[in-house]
């Protein structure tokens, strides 16, 4: 994802499952693992081909768009939000609820990595499962 530091007129988003590891600590860590390799696979299916999609670490995936997707890329996050919110996830045939963190930042290339980490970090913190940075969080 290096490359981010190169381009502008990027949004980047970062895709965040919540107490991931409650998930490991009661089902173990190859169970985890599929957990992340299906998320992965829902994300990767989810979203628009005009989308690059990473894994961050953990259970940290990052997405990659031009700015002209963003307003598509949001709702979609969004929709995936509202998805892990009400509806179980099934994974070797457990059904798992968690909640998912999203934070977004079109910010410069310069900035937007570390942009972006400090709207999730923000969010975490206060509850918030979707923030967009903006210099007026105070962060």
């Amino acid at each position: 994802m290096t490359d981010v530091a190169n381009e502008n007129d990027l949004i980047l988003c970062l895709v965040d499952i919540n107490k991931f590891n409650t998930i490991n600590d009661f089902y173990g860590l190859e169970y985890g693992d599929s957990v992340i390799i299906k998320f992965g696979r829902f994300l990767h299916d989810l979203l628009d081909t005009k989308c690059e999609l990473y894994r961050v670490h953990g259970d940290q995936f990052a997405v990659k768009a031009h700015k002209s997707e963003k307003e598509e890329l949001i709702s979609t996050l969004r929709s995936c939000i509202d998805y892990f919110t009400n509806n179980a996830f099934i994974v070797n045939g457990k059904r798992l609820t968690f909640s998912i963190t999203v934070s977004a930042s079109s910010e410069p290339s310069k900035m937007l990595i570390s942009s972006c980490d400090l709207a999730r970090r923000y969010a975490k913190k206060y509850g918030y499962d979707f923030i967009e940075y903006s210099s007026s969080l105070g962060i």
